[in-house]
């Protein structure tokens, strides 16, 4: 008899196929594309990289799925899939602008499908330059900058993105190619004539629209005087400087030409007396007060003039007491020409009323300014007749009848007054 055997079942297992993850040409590696070169931070990025069933060990196919892009071994963008190029199967993250400044390790991994298992790139160095900026300088020319006055320096920086729109605020706009994700941070510092330490007026940070503004006095400091003189007034060239931060390079600005003009502060003068009605001959004291409106800086200084009407009653030097500038002027008893007998009618001048003003002479910071010479506001100054006292001697008392004798009157001038009584006397 004959026995048959069973039949045999032949179990044949397939293993996925290896796979090599290179850059186009059969290079391993991540190819890297970038326009233009060197790349800089914000401008945009492509990454490439072929999969290929591995070539040692002579697999055929074609790889399908996708490719992760890592940098550092951190995922970047999202899987890409794969997809024919020039023969082979190609990934490409394309518009990548996520890289800071810096060295940058780029690899890319293969995911793997039902047919390829997974395989990874050789590394890829990647360095990332600071984008470059520019940086804009506004200075107030409105209303006319003076001394003492407080003004506000601004500087706009912007990141200049390769190939895509000027990036000034610190979030971009939508819908632009090649958009910085950030703009510029950190300061700018402003200079006085030249970029060194002792030309520093000051410096600001960066807000999250770009820009950096500075309120300053115009004085001395910050400001620096203004060739061999001893103020800041007259023409001053600011500078400002971008500080730069971890992915922003550095930019300055520089003006063609002066861009910031300081004038004199203006002034106003205003004077009061000791004595008001005064008579005559009675020692009054004048005191003139020189204000500087909306000055921050040092008050007045120099002299002031003190008229009676188109008279000069003296000079006096200004002196600052308490942040006040004032300036005194005394006048003694002896000075009757001066102060003489006047009249007012109904609070108007009249030619024999006395007008009493000031004259600011100004200094190298502040314009000259008067008070004002006729009502309202002007000093009327009145000066009454001094009161007297009469007291009357006989040159013989207790005389004979007939007797001649002398009568003699003696006219004093009472106090406040003063000066010499003239006239004459009724007996």
């Amino acid at each position: 008899s004959i026995t048959q055997n069973p039949a045999v079942v032949l179990q044949q297992v397939v293993n996925r196929a290896g796979s090599s993850t290179l850059m186009p040409g059969g290079q391993p590696g991540v190819l890297i594309t970038a326009t233009p070169s060197p790349v800089v931070f914000g401008e945009a990025v492509t990454f490439s990289v072929s999969v290929v069933p591995n070539p040692a060990l002579n697999n055929t196919g074609v790889p399908t799925g996708n490719v992760q892009f890592y940098d550092l071994g951190n995922p970047i963008g999202t899987p890409q899939p794969l997809g024919p190029s020039g023969g082979v199967q190609v990934a490409t993250l394309t518009g990548y602008t996520g890289l800071s400044q810096g060295a940058h390790v780029i690899t890319a991994g293969y995911l793997g499908d039902a047919n390829f298992a997974p395989s990874s790139s050789a590394a890829q160095n990647l360095s990332i330059g600071k984008d470059p900026t520019l940086t804009v300088l506004t200075v107030p020319s409105t209303p006319a900058p003076v001394y003492g006055a407080q003004i506000t320096l601004t500087a706009q920086v912007c990141g200049l993105a390769p190939g895509s729109t000027t990036v000034c605020a610190g979030t971009p706009g939508s819908g632009l190619p090649n958009m910085l994700p950030s703009g510029p941070t950190g300061t700018v510092t402003f200079y006085d004539g030249a970029v060194q330490p002792a030309n520093i007026i000051g410096t600001a940070p960066l807000n999250n629209a770009g820009t950096a503004n500075l309120s300053v006095v115009l004085q001395n400091p910050p400001f620096l005087n203004v060739g061999a003189t001893t103020s800041v007034v007259g023409a001053h060239n600011i500078i400002a400087v971008y500080n730069g931060d971890g992915n922003f390079g550095t930019s300055t600005y520089t003006p063609p030409l002066s861009n910031l003009t300081i004038g004199k502060g203006n002034t106003t003068a205003a004077v009061v007396s000791s004595a008001n009605p005064s008579v005559t001959g009675q020692t009054v004291t004048f005191t003139a007060t020189i204000n500087a409106p909306n000055s921050q800086a040092a008050p007045p200084t120099g002299s002031v003039n003190f008229l009676d009407g188109g008279v000069v009653l003296g000079t006096a030097a200004v002196v600052v007491n308490g942040g006040i500038a004032s300036a005194t002027l005394t006048v003694p008893s002896g000075v009757v020409a001066a102060l003489s007998v006047g009249s007012c009618q109904s609070g108007t001048p009249t030619p024999a009323c006395h007008v009493i003003s000031v004259t600011y002479t100004g200094d190298v910071n502040y314009n000259t300014s008067s008070s004002p010479l006729a009502a309202p506001g002007a000093l009327i100054q009145i000066v009454n007749k001094a009161s007297t006292t009469t007291t009357i001697q006989s040159s013989s008392n207790a005389s004979q009848v007939g007797q001649q004798i002398t009568l003699i009157a003696t006219v004093t001038v009472n106090s406040p007054g003063g000066g010499a009584p003239t006239g004459t006397v009724q007996f």
